[in-house]
């Protein structure tokens, strides 16, 4: 099998004489021992004298120029046809715009599911634990604010010591008001 298509190949190169001589002995020899390869060369053979017994047809000079540029003018008003036809929407396939549009509900399903429920105000969206947390300690700060001595009653402070040492809370001013009550209160 190997051997007819190798054989096969050389057919026109053996008839027109432009063989080597190692292709030549295979082509022989096969040629002897292959029956369907011996009639395929005799029906080739025999065709090209045919071919070559037909009356040769003449041309004028111009008709070589005159097919050249014919078959370059359909080449050229091709090649135009596709450059003017521009960008259409006929030649996006269907699937195209199906996968287009599940990307995009895809998409808008991603978003709509990040966005909190009941996003009315600002607690809402902070968790319960630590609202608690927060409340706790608005009323831990308020508490710790009404205690400043600022804020006590005199009693309280005439009780304190003027050279306790210790500050009062708050600003320094704060601080030099509570320390001038407390040494007015030690004089009475």
């Amino acid at each position: 099998m190997k051997n007819c298509y190798k054989f096969k190949s050389l057919i026109s190169n053996y008839i027109d004489k432009e063989i080597s001589f190692r292709d030549r002995k295979f082509f022989e020899s096969h040629k002897n021992e292959c029956s369907s390869c011996q009639s395929l060369y005799t029906s080739v053979f025999s065709m090209k004298q045919r071919l070559g017994s037909l009356t040769s047809v003449e041309t004028s000079n111009q008709f070589m120029e005159s097919l050249r540029n014919k078959i370059l003018k359909d080449r050229n008003s091709r090649i135009l046809a596709s450059q003017n036809k521009g960008f259409s929407f006929r030649q996006i396939p269907a699937f195209a715009y199906g996968f287009s549009s599940l990307m995009i509900l895809v998409i808008a399903g991603f978003i709509y599911l990040q966005m909190p429920v009941n996003a009315t105000n600002q607690e809402q969206q902070i968790p319960i634990a630590a609202q608690e947390k927060i409340n706790n300690a608005k009323t831990t700060f308020q508490q710790q604010f009404d205690a400043t001595p600022a804020h006590l009653p005199e009693e309280t402070l005439a009780k304190a010591k003027a050279d306790s040492g210790k500050s009062v809370q708050g600003d320094n001013v704060r601080n030099f008001e509570n320390n001038m009550n407390k040494v007015d209160y030690q004089k009475k």
